[in-house]
């Protein structure tokens, strides 16, 4: 930029007037890739992690996206490495302090158009047993899936999730019969929770 301006101050604000015309005129709109401050706090990742030690039992399974495993499965673990076994094609799974964790690797975000297919896949690959509680997790941009499947299918209209800021929802589901989801309306209880964000 100095060889363009040659040192001289006039070319210089210029050229950064141009340059940030067009960042301003072709960027990502402002806020769309961004996180708020309040939903990068570690605070909405432990008050996450302080749901799941009480309501997540070892016999339960917990499914996720590709992205949420990489980074919820990093605070899980309390950041010591993870061994995944990749042996089904498509999904990963690890364990955790006794946490059975299913990942499908080829799905970035879950949304409603690609989690039931999503589910079915998990469904085969693992044959999960009627009854099974599978806790369905997910972290960061767009974190909203409980609140699109209450959209788009009336079956899901009654899907109890909780929310930890604007980016991390968790619902349970369990395996019906012949793969078909039932979904829990009842709400989890929050007490604790709400107790330790306020403290």
């Amino acid at each position: 930029m100095a060889k363009f301006t040659r040192q001289r101050l006039g070319r210089g604000v210029a050229l950064a007037l141009v340059m940030t015309f067009i960042c301003q005129a072709f960027g990502t709109p402002q806020g769309f890739d961004t996180i708020a401050r309040a939903d990068q706090s570690k605070l909405q990742m432990d008050l996450a992690l302080d749901f799941i030690q009480h309501h997540v039992t070892s016999s339960d399974v917990i499914f996720m996206d590709h992205l949420t495993d990489l980074q919820f499965g990093h605070y899980l673990c309390h950041e010591r490495p993870i061994s995944f076994d990749q042996s089904v094609a498509g999904f990963e799974t690890f364990r955790c302090d006794g946490y059975n964790v299913i990942s499908n690797r080829k799905i970035g975000l879950f949304d409603s158009g690609n989690f039931l297919s999503s589910w079915e896949d998990m469904l085969r690959a693992y044959d999960l047993r009627t009854g099974q509680a599978v806790w369905v997790i997910q972290a960061g941009l767009g974190g909203d899936l409980a609140d699109q499947l209450r959209t788009r299918f009336p079956e899901f209209s009654e899907l109890h999730s909780v929310s930890f800021g604007h980016h991390i929802q968790i619902f349970k589901v369990t395996v019906g019969q012949s793969g078909i989801v039932s979904i829990s309306s009842a709400p989890f209880s929050l007490l604790r929770l709400q107790r330790a964000g306020t403290a």
